[in-house]
């Protein structure tokens, strides 16, 4: 049994198990906390209720807790004792946050670029990095070891198609199946609105791509021969479809015709591909002359390089399939410039020249030069 006085000064008793508690007193009917040490901490309710005019239990707990720092201070004070005792706990909690921080700045000033500059002024390592999409630099020295495309940063994880064309600019339509009949230009089915020069992430399979450009594209007005053939065009000339054919330089393209898209026509280079799993390929659609000099190639082709490539085996290569000489340095140049390059040999026929966008290696294969 506790008894204790309340504020009214009438006694209050209650059990053991209430200690702690609030209680009304019997008497005023006021609430009035449970403690032993009441007749101790009687001073601070009374002080609470003066100052107040009201009981508070919340506001008694803190000024018995208050009352009873200072009365500890006062004894230790009284037998020549420091007023804080000394705290093991506390000193040990103070010391781990000490540590902490010091690994955390450790650990940044190791992982975390440029936080060691920052804190010491002294400079950071460079580094060699390769910004996607960025244009390339034929002085990088990042870029003459680096194989493949260089203006993309292809995952290794993934797979898809590296689409180009020469001029650069042209659209590209898209659909995950071949043998496709009819216009893909417009079929509701194509992915579109998308433009040269630009990797597609496409899930392994057979797909068809078609790259269009206008017939009035500034840069084909000023090819040698161009405005005969458009006037064939427009007049849908009996020979229209051979003369397109004739024209064109081969570019490894299954079709190449005219469609119309909102009204205006379109040179359309049709092309059928597989990609496998975690592998890239490359299409590029050359809207260029077959008889283009090397001289105006490489003028038309203007621009840094787009590729790296495996200088050893490139030359092992073309050297195989009879590229020699002076064609040799072209290839490799055309090559280097938009990853493509068809070569029409002595005895007349076609091969396509190609480098591998992810890994820089070079892919061959005839081609028929009046697709």
């Amino acid at each position: 049994m506790i008894e204790f006085k309340g504020e009214c000064g009438h006694t209050i008793r209650a059990r053991d198990e209430d200690s702690g508690k609030i209680v009304r007193c019997s008497y005023c009917g006021k609430e009035a906390l449970v403690t032993r040490q009441a007749q101790d901490d009687l001073d601070v309710l009374f002080d609470q209720v003066e100052q107040t005019g009201s009981y508070d239990a919340q506001a008694t707990r803190v000024g018995q807790k208050s009352h009873k720092a200072q009365a500890r201070q006062k004894k230790r004070l009284a037998a020549g004792k420091p007023a804080q005792a000394f705290d093991p706990f506390d000193i040990a909690m103070k010391m781990t946050y000490v540590a902490v921080v010091i690994i955390l700045i450790v650990v940044g000033m190791k992982y975390v670029p440029g936080l060691y500059q920052n804190l010491t002024g002294e400079p950071e390592t460079p580094k060699q990095t390769h910004k996607a999409n960025a244009a390339p630099t034929n002085n990088n020295p990042a870029h003459s070891r680096r194989k493949g495309l260089l203006t993309e940063t292809l995952n290794s994880q993934q797979e898809g198609v590296y689409v180009s064309s020469v001029p650069s600019g042209a659209g590209i339509y898209h659909l995950p199946k071949t043998s496709v009949h009819g216009s893909i230009l417009e079929d509701p089915m194509a992915n579109k609105n998308i433009r040269t020069n630009r990797a597609l992430r496409l899930n392994p399979g057979k797909h068809t791509i078609a790259v269009a450009i206008r017939i009035n594209d500034a840069e084909l007005m000023g090819l040698t021969g161009y405005k005969d053939l458009r006037t064939k065009i427009e007049e849908n000339a009996s020979d229209r479809d051979q003369a397109i054919r004739n024209y064109f330089m081969p570019d490894g393209s299954i079709h190449t015709r005219v469609e119309k898209l909102r009204g205006t026509l379109h040179l359309v280079r049709v092309f059928e591909c597989e990609v496998d799993s975690q592998t890239w390929e490359s299409t590029t659609a050359i809207f260029l002359p077959k008889e283009t000099s090397p001289e105006k190639m490489m003028t038309l082709l203007r621009g840094e390089n787009q590729f790296g490539i495996e200088d050893v085996e490139v030359d092992r290569e073309l050297r195989f399939y009879g590229v020699t000489g002076a064609d040799l340095s072209y290839v490799e140049d055309v090559l280097k410039r938009i990853g493509v390059a068809p070569y029409r040999g002595e005895d007349g026929t076609y091969r396509l020249f190609r480098i591998d966008p992810a890994t820089g290696t070079i892919i061959s294969r005839k081609i028929n030069p009046s697709s």
